[in-house]
């Protein structure tokens, strides 16, 4: 959304604020004369609201005002539906629409009763038609006491409690003439900011007035099949206070769904919004123009071309009470039909789908909510037989995939256009047969749709895709929360396919495959991950949902130590936990600096112990990753003396043949000038070796150190 700053700082700040009068209303409604105490904890204080007396408990005898004699006796108020009310104002503000809905609350004190009212949300539309939401309530207080007004993803879902059409303010003559305040003028009494948002955020906005002309369309073709429509129904409430005592009241209600009068009694406070009908159980949270109880009347036209309009009426088929309401009498019940809009759908032979709306205009939308997903096993499309026919054989639309869904759907959705709009690879999807991820692209937000499915040449991405690789996607029912990181896979294992990807992702978590191929080992693939997994699995009992993570992350730190990564008995353990541990203590070692810092001081002293001849050549490590790698390939336990090397309690020494100098022989430890351990491959002593006993001797000697061998 543009100009945020602009409407934060110069356009909500106009807004129209809930005047004294309306506050006095409140007041006037939350006073009923009583006496009140704060808390039972605290009953000795008084405050009388009939007379604005403050009075303390003296005495026995019965409690009442010492001023006016006032003996209703009550507990404070603090939460109380007739002590808080709801105002929404729209109104046009330099050139943008505005919809806010405020509270006001009364809040009794021990002083009497305190009116306060604050904004809650608003709705934004910009003159272009893009629509935004602001918060008033999450981000507290500035410097100056004032509340912070914050763009949000969506506005706090605020209902008029009261119902009542007064409690909705129109500020200006100028509303009314807005387009977008057309759409919503019905519902504005009684949606919720949040639902209102939803439906002007789906409207879409207007691109462009004479790019493409509306072919014109027969009126005559327009018919409503109302028998399958949905109906939106209602109950009329009327509250009679007082019955008997102030604490009961009746309720007295009607109800266009059972068609039926019915009372009932409440006690204590009682808010319309939980309110249901006492007979069928209709709730009055169902009421209003809920986005459920939408119809979308679809009606073709084919032209001579062989392109086709797709006429979209959005509307309500609502109860209506006839007459008044009479108290005992069941009401009459009739039916009106609301078109609030229409939208058209122009496909053209290219398999391209163009959107007017009912001036004629190009939109980028049909507006349709998204969220209108939920009515399962519903059509909220009424479409005759005939009609649908129409439109499935037209050779235009079958240039457009929307044939393959829709019949596997078993029902048509118009949303699709939508979609295809903005995904021309969506074509190639759907006579794919991927259903399933052609839905998920038709409902997932912009953000969540990668780039190469928007880009105009069809199939970008998918084209380089194996026979193989695209019956494996077809088979595996993708969603879209899959496909995105399997075509991430592919740039790291072009032949990787989906259902391997789809195993190891189902198990754990597709980032693990990606971590694990990013390390570069050579030859590595995604179906080598799995198979190893497997063995994992079934050799190790360890799970996919563990070991992918516990690999991945071993596999890092034989990377971080510079192990050799062609070595498959390092890459492929036998067991997969243990040389996990052994690793993450080696890396933490070596990754410990001032350890290590102090290991390589003792080794240039160390130094003195170095040696060679023409056979063999003693080396002493300079950094502690060097006896990690020792005792790894070597299989003992040297990589674990990196403390007590730096600490100087004892000296590791390597011999490598002299022609080899890198390939790990044996390894000497001594301690007091004393060796105490020569180990080979295995920790087998290093007297199996050709010439090293021999060797070990001669060096000692040299270098006066003690060797009982």
């Amino acid at each position: 959304m543009l100009k945020v700053k602009k409407i934060k700082e110069s356009v909500i700040p106009k807004t129209a604020v809930v005047s004294e009068e309306e506050k006095q209303v409140v007041k006037i409604n939350a006073d009923d004369g009583a006496v009140y105490y704060e808390s039972s904890y605290n009953a000795e204080t008084f405050h009388c609201l009939r007379c604005g007396e403050n009075f303390a408990l003296s005495g026995e005898g019965t409690i009442l005002c010492p001023k006016c004699g006032n003996q209703k006796i009550r507990q404070r108020r603090y939460n109380c539906d007739c002590c808080c009310y709801y105002i929404r104002f729209v109104e046009m503000i330099d050139g943008f629409l505005v919809i806010k809905d405020s509270a006001v609350k009364a809040e009794e004190t021990m002083t009497g009763i305190e009116v306060y009212s604050y904004d809650i949300a608003c709705v934004v539309v910009q003159p272009d038609g893009e629509v935004g939401a602001f918060d008033n309530c999450r981000q507290g207080y500035d410097e100056r006491g004032v509340r912070i007004w914050t763009r949000v993803k969506r506005p706090a879902t605020v209902y008029l409690r009261n119902q009542k059409k007064q409690q909705c303010r129109i500020q200006g003559q100028t509303v009314p003439e807005h387009p977008l305040f057309k759409l919503i003028e019905s519902d504005i009494y009684t949606m919720g900011l949040c639902d209102l948002y939803n439906k002007l955020k789906m409207q879409g906005t207007v691109v462009g007035k004479e790019e493409v002309k509306r072919p014109v369309f027969d009126e005559s073709l327009v018919s409503y099949d109302l028998e399958n429509a949905k109906k939106l129904h209602t109950v009329v409430i009327e509250k009679e206070y007082s019955v008997n005592n102030s604490e009961a009241n009746r309720i007295h209600g009607w109800c266009t769904k059972c068609g039926k009068y019915y009372q009932r009694l409440t006690v204590g406070n009682y808010t319309y919004r939980d309110h249901t009908c006492a007979l069928c159980g209709m709730s009055v949270s169902e009421l209003g123009g809920a986005i459920e109880s939408v119809n979308y009347f679809v009606t073709p036209q084919e032209y001579e071309d062989g392109t086709m309009m797709i006429r979209i009426d959005e509307g309500y088929y609502r109860a209506r009470i006839l007459g008044e309401q009479v108290r005992g009498v069941d009401p009459e019940i009739t039916f009106d039909l609301e078109i609030k809009r229409v939208i058209y759908v122009y496909v053209t032979l290219d398999g391209k789908a163009t959107f007017f709306n009912d001036v004629g205009e190009t939109v980028d939308k049909l507006g349709i909510p998204v969220n209108i997903n939920t009515r399962w096993g519903e059509n909220v499309y009424i479409c005759s037989k005939e009609n649908k026919q129409l439109i499935m054989n037209n050779k235009a639309v079958k240039r457009t995939g929307f044939v393959e869904y829709c019949d596997r759907k078993a029902k048509i959705d118009m949303r699709y256009f939508e979609a295809l709009a903005k995904i021309p690879s969506l074509e190639m999807i759907s006579k794919m047969g991927m259903n399933i991820l052609v839905e998920d692209l038709i409902y997932a937000e912009d953000k969540d749709i990668p780039g190469y499915l928007k880009k105009d040449d069809k199939g970008t991405g998918l084209k380089r895709l194996t026979k193989p690789q695209m019956q494996s996607l077809i088979n595996g029912d993708c969603h879209l929360s899959y496909f995105v990181p399997y075509m991430q896979v592919l740039k790291k294992d072009g032949e990787a396919l989906f259902a391997d990807f789809q195993w190891l992702a189902s198990g754990s978590h597709f980032r693990h495959v990606l971590d694990i191929l990013r390390v570069k080992i050579p030859n590595m693939t995604v179906k080598k991950i799995r198979e190893y997994l497997e063995h994992v699995d079934e050799a190790q009992c360890c799970r996919v949902g563990e070991s992918a993570q516990l690999w991945a992350d071993y596999l890092r730190m034989l990377r971080d130590l510079e192990c050799d990564l062609t070595d498959k008995q390092l890459i492929y353990p036998n067991s997969l936990k243990r040389e996990h541990d052994k690793a993450a203590r080696k890396i933490t070692q070596v990754k410990d600096e001032k350890l290590n810092q102090v290991f390589r001081e003792r080794a240039e002293k160390n130094d003195k112990y170095a040696w060679e001849n023409e056979n063999f050549k003693v080396l002493i490590p300079h950094d502690i990753s060097e006896l990690y790698e020792e005792g790894r390939k070597l299989s003992h336990c040297v990589g674990t003396y990196g403390k007590v090397v730096a600490e100087g309690k004892s000296v590791v020494a390597f011999i490598r043949k002299a022609s080899d100098v890198n390939t790990p022989l044996c390894t000497i430890e001594i301690r007091q000038n004393t060796i105490v351990q020569a180990r080979g491959m295995s920790n087998r002593p290093a007297e199996n070796i050709p010439n090293m006993r021999t060797f070990i001797k001669v060096w000692a000697k040299n270098k006066g150190l003690q060797y009982a061998a």
